[in-house]
């Protein structure tokens, strides 16, 4: 069945016919003992091969990932995947006009998907994650931001998907490579604005931004 799905979803998924025949398999998976992982996966991975111009594929799509992200509640060691789901789920909702609920998702995801590339070792990996996850997150967290009036949030976000990270020499991580340039980063801190106030994003105890 797995086997089959990831077949079916190699490709975009057009037509009232072949929607209902890739859902009808996720649903398939659905109470069955063992395979909750295959579950969420199946659903994220058949949510995002919806055909996003057909109506019915849109409906879909929201209900596929609503259903992914309540099973990863219960689902430990998938914060990262949890992370993926919301930034999808959060694009649809910001799509459909419910900015509000698309942001609050978007950046509990964006706080996770962001921590992700501090964990790898090297500059090739973090690019490469940054260019494909965390890039498109933070510009649709900003826009809705925006949207919701949230200037603060706004500038925080701005200021935040700039910041590479902090170098931490004594951080060693496995596959480093130093003569490559290859450095350990940490989370960038909380920052201290000129004006005096606080960034609500960050790590630690906050560090003066000029």
């Amino acid at each position: 069945m797995l086997e089959a799905l990831d077949r079916l979803t190699e490709d975009q998924v057009r037509g009232s016919r072949g929607v209902r025949f890739v859902v009808g398999q996720c649903e398939r998976l659905q109470g069955v003992s063992g395979y909750e992982r295959d579950e969420v996966f199946a659903l994220f991975r058949a949510a995002r091969r919806l055909d996003p111009a057909d109506a019915e594929a849109l409906q879909w799509r929201e209900r596929l990932l609503r259903r992914a992200e309540a099973r990863l509640e219960f689902l430990p060691g998938l914060e990262t995947l949890r992370g993926r789901v919301r930034v999808q789920l959060a694009g649809l909702l910001a799509d459909s006009g419910r900015s509000e609920e698309a942001l609050s998702l978007i950046v509990e995801a964006l706080l996770v998907l962001d921590g992700e590339r501090f964990a790898m070792a090297t500059r090739d990996w973090r690019a490469t994650w940054l260019s494909v996850e965390i890039e498109p997150a933070y510009d649709l967290a900003i826009r809705l931001a925006v949207v919701q009036s949230e200037t603060s949030l706004a500038r925080d976000l701005i200021v935040r998907s700039r910041a590479a990270g902090v170098v931490s020499p004594g951080t060693e991580l496995p596959h480093r490579r130093p003569t490559l340039g290859d450095v350990p980063l940490v989370p960038p801190p909380r920052f201290r604005f000129l004006d005096g106030e606080v960034s609500s994003l960050g790590e630690g105890a906050p560090c003066l931004f000029c």
